[in-house]
């Protein structure tokens, strides 16, 4: 994997970058709340017309990792040179469901999952015009 797709995830930011991360608490409205963040997100970036397929995205990804996995949930999204990205960090390495993945792969430029030291992660990346 591309080291540059990953650098993002560090807690170290640019000043030009635009950033949000949540822990996300497992319930029934946590999908929902993750849409919101996300549509807050955008909004606050003027990055709103791009917004559907990146809320759908999020929505879709949450609600997997929520539904089949257990533990700890962290949503990070960030937008820097032209690029919104989404990260799920979980701290259970379980399988992800297959309809967010599918849609991930469908929809978004790149995406992926990898190791982290307390699970792992899984990301999508989609370009946009601002």
């Amino acid at each position: 994997m591309n080291p540059r797709h990953l650098r993002w995830l560090s807690r170290t930011r640019p000043p030009a970058a635009r950033t949000g991360s949540w822990r996300l608490t497992r319930g029934p409205t946590s999908a929902g709340r993750a849409l919101h963040l996300a549509h807050d997100c955008l909004h606050a970036w003027k990055l709103g017309a791009h917004g559907r397929v990146f809320e759908l995205l999020v929505g879709e990804l949450v609600a997997d990792v929520l539904e089949h996995t257990g533990g700890t949930v962290r949503l990070t999204l960030f937008y820097e040179e032209g690029l919104l990205r989404c990260a799920i960090e979980e701290d259970d390495p379980g399988r992800t469901g297959e309809r967010g993945l599918y849609l991930v792969a469908q929809l978004s430029c790149c995406w992926g999952s990898t190791c982290t030291p307390a699970g792992k992660a899984t990301w999508f990346e989609l370009p946009v015009r601002s």
